[in-house]
């Protein structure tokens, strides 16, 4: 009995010894499994598909320099850095596009895999690269060698896969290509909102929807030389409807007043505004090198978008931005040539209706005849589960995508699926020696449709539009097109004298920020559909006031937080509350002080922008609402975002015709007080960086919130907002920044959110987050080596 005590506390003593063991070499053991996924940089390996020795080499920010024999074994040793450091952030892309994440993560992907085999952007892939010439499928061959070399590198695959329980598959050219589409998905979304246009168009009379949807805004500034002479680009105001139209008051024109409080109400819940999109300018020099800036806007993820590399060859040396997936450099410089792109918005996608034979429902008509659906049936992989079979129907005009809300198959027209919608053109800009040379390239570019900057040794600048611009006739784009009545639509590819540039070699400046670059009578044949002009604007005004050519100036202008149109928001909130009013309500004498003290900028730390941008929507909304109301009550799931609609609102403030005042109101300045007294109070207190802080985050933190805190990047307050030149949201914003000028690297900038490593042990993993986020503005220049790791071709 004396004995049997003292054995159950030394038994619980063990145990607790054993937990506390494992408890900390279980951990260490995994850090040291995964240590083994982390890429050798040193020494010398033999690998296939090279032609000659390089060296890759990485500098203190993990920044890659290749330097090779031919331009085929430099993209060989960046395809082989992508392989080591970002493999499973292409392997999402390409099961994204393909639809075959299920394969990958499960049950969980299945809808979206679903969603994505519609578009058949396999197929789309596969023809687009056996066009391709064989300059670029030798590139891309040797591209693809190197990132599977690179992989193999590796003692233990990538840490994602340990947790998925899985193995990556190699890397091929088709999977390149699908990384590439993955921009037209991405960039080339006009179609989408062709679905809630068309329900626009079915409910409302035509003078409201061109209210609703206008086409030129008061901020527009187009690129110099291509304005007709006029700054404004030919924007006149909007006619407001007449009562005859639609009278919210008497019902006249359809309004139907007693149910203009409730559609309001389903209005708050379907308007979003559109995320900020990108900037890209150049300043011409007569005296030395033109400067070229850009910040592409895009997604925010872990790892960021972009990967940094320079590529030496005998023939070239390249420094930029890289995407991980594809071989080229899209942001950046040569020693003869710099280049930045933005999305131009020109409308390149088009949505068809699709009439159903009466007579037999597996076959549509055509303008021809009836003709028999292609019928694909496609097997979906899922890991730990049963797979299962889908079917897909493709038209001659593309593959259907979805239904329309009263029950009409709607195919998806775009030139991803043409002959030339997707090119390797973007690698001739690294052999570009002049602007000229650069324009020549960039219209021979495949692709989602890009506004690309340059700028060259002698001083140059020029601007251009990439990407295949399709050739409509009888139809216009803007709404879904019924082939059977109206004809097909497409006849090919615009022919390349309308393809719009602009060049100057005076010391001028030309921009480009998503907006409307051209003149109405010019622009209305590429797109009605534009980002807000306020970026451009504002850039405008800028570059107006001062030509420097420094570096570190450009970077600055990429931080702005001006923000013109709330601007014009306070001047409203001024106006609107008079002291009899602010006497009678303190959260209106508040915002009445913020406005009069704000200094016009998104800044992170006060409340002013907070403010300012509350009672945007608050005005916006008491304008607009009445008149959607309608459509978001008839159609479950509409969604109206007009990138222009701050246009219509701000028309009908300034005129506040008594026809479109809500009946319960006898005033508008009653009825838009209102509006700005139902502002919470929150909002005339909450620093704007409560609201706009950082949400970046790895895919499998989403998937696995308990993960964050080991793989998301810190939630920081973010300066900015979609329409200023920093324009930057929780998910949405810079996902680079560079400013440089050819012949002058070692002054050039390039900021990156995250880190260069998708290894979260690595040293990199996040090393450049926190100077991006304080917008410090990093070297483009590679630093001294402290990595060399030297590849040598397989003996024979």
């Amino acid at each position: 009995m004396a004995n049997k005590r003292p054995g159950r506390m030394s038994l619980f003593r063990g145990g607790l010894i054993l937990a506390l063991f494992l408890g900390i070499s279980l951990p260490l053991a995994g850090l040291l499994f995964l240590r083994g996924s982390l890429p050798p940089l040193d020494g010398e390996r033999q690998v296939q598909g090279l032609q000659a020795p390089l060296t890759l080499a990485r500098d203190a920010r993990g920044g890659v320099i290749v330097q090779a024999a031919s331009q085929a074994d430099g993209f060989f040793g960046l395809g082989f850095a992508h392989g080591q450091d970002r493999f499973f952030q292409m392997d999402l892309v390409r099961r994204l596009m393909g639809g075959t994440l299920a394969e990958l993560v499960g049950e969980a992907a299945f809808d979206s895999d679903l969603r994505m085999r519609q578009y058949g952007y396999p197929g789309a892939a596969a023809m687009h690269l056996a066009a391709l010439p064989s300059h670029h499928q030798s590139v891309l061959a040797a591209y693809v060698a190197g990132v599977n070399a690179g992989l193999a590198s590796l003692r233990q695959a990538p840490p994602e896969y340990l947790l998925l329980r899985t193995r990556p598959s190699p890397w091929t050219e088709l999977d390149a290509l699908l990384t590439y589409l993955y921009f037209y998905d991405g960039l080339s979304t006009h179609y989408r909102d062709e679905f809630h246009l068309r329900e626009l168009d079915r409910i409302l009379p035509a003078g409201l929807v061109a209210l609703l949807t206008p086409e030129a805004s008061r901020f527009d500034r187009p690129v110099p030389g291509l304005n007709g002479g006029d700054p404004d680009g030919g924007y006149v105001p909007l006619p407001i409807p007449g009562p005859e139209v639609w009278n919210l008051r008497t019902g006249d024109g359809g309004a139907d007043p007693a149910d203009v409080r409730a559609q309001g109400a389903a209005v708050q819940r379907i308007y979003g505004d559109p995320p900020g999109g990108s900037n890209a300018w150049v300043v011409s020099d007569q005296t030395g090198p033109a400067l070229v800036a850009s910040d592409p806007h895009l997604a925010h993820q872990v790892p960021g978008i972009w990967y940094r590399a320079e590529l030496h060859t005998p023939t070239a040396r390249l420094r930029g931005a890289t995407l991980p997936g594809v071989p080229g450099f899209f942001v950046g410089m040569s020693d003869a040539l710099a280049w930045g792109p933005t999305a131009a918005v020109v409308d390149q996608t088009d949505l068809v209706l699709i009439t159903l034979d009466p007579a037999d429902e597996t076959r549509y008509l055509t303008p021809g005849g009836s003709e028999a659906f292609v019928i694909i049936e496609d097997t979906v992989q899922i890991l730990r589960g049963a797979p299962r079979t889908i079917t897909r129907r493709v038209t001659r005009w593309g593959p259907v995508i979805r239904t329309t809300h009263d029950g009409i198959p709607v195919a998806f027209r775009s030139p991803a699926h043409d002959p030339g919608g997707l090119t390797l053109e973007h690698l001739e800009l690294g052999n570009a020696r002049s602007v000229h040379d650069g324009l020549d390239v960039v219209r021979a570019m495949g692709g989602p449709g890009l506004a690309v900057v340059l700028g060259d040794l002698d001083g140059r600048g020029a601007w251009a539009i990439s990407g295949f611009l399709p050739a409509r006739e009888g139809i216009s784009g803007r709404r879904p097109v019924d082939p059977v009545m109206e004809g097909e639509g497409w006849n090919g590819a615009r022919p390349e004298s309308e393809r719009p540039i602009a060049l100057d070699s005076v010391g001028g400046y030309l921009f480009a920020a998503n907006h409307r670059f051209a003149h109405l009578d010019q622009s209305t044949s590429l797109s009605g559909m534009w980002m807000s002009p306020t970026r451009a604007y504002r850039v405008d005004e800028l570059l107006r006031a001062e030509r420097s050519l420094d570096e570190g100036h450009h970077q600055r202008l990429q931080l702005d937080l001006v923000s013109i149109k709330h601007l014009a928001v306070r001047d409203w909130v001024l106006d609107l509350l008079s002291p009899e009013v602010m006497a009678e309500d303190a959260g209106l004498a508040r915002l009445h002080d913020l406005a009069s003290s704000w200094d016009g900028t998104a800044n992170p730390s006060s409340p002013h922008f907070t403010a300012m941008e509350a009672a945007w929507r608050a005005v916006r909304q008491a304008a607009l609402a009445p008149l959607i109301g309608p459509v978001a009550q008839a159609v479950p799931g509409f969604r109206y975002g007009w990138p222009l609609a701050h246009e219509g609102a701000l028309r009908i403030l300034e005129e506040r015709p008594l026809h479109l005042l809500p009946p319960d109101w006898d005033t508008w300045e009653d009825y838009l007080v209102d509006a700005l007294r139902q502002i919470p109070e929150t909002r005339l207190e909450e620093p704007w960086g409560v609201r706009n802080r950082a949400a970046i985050r790895h895919p499998l933190a989403q998937a696995v919130p308990a993960l964050g805190r080991f793989l998301n990047m810190p939630e920081d307050p973010l300066p900015g907002w979609s329409g200023v030149v920093r324009a930057q949201g929780p998910t949405y914003g810079q996902s680079l920044r560079f400013v440089g000028r050819p012949g002058r690297p070692e002054a050039a900038l390039l900021d990156l959110p995250g880190g260069q490593s998708g290894h979260l042990l690595s040293r990199w993993y996040g090393a450049d987050h926190k100077d991006w986020v304080e917008g410090r503005g990093a070297p483009l220049q590679a630093g001294p080596p402290i990595h060399t790791l030297h590849l040598r071709p397989v003996d024979p």
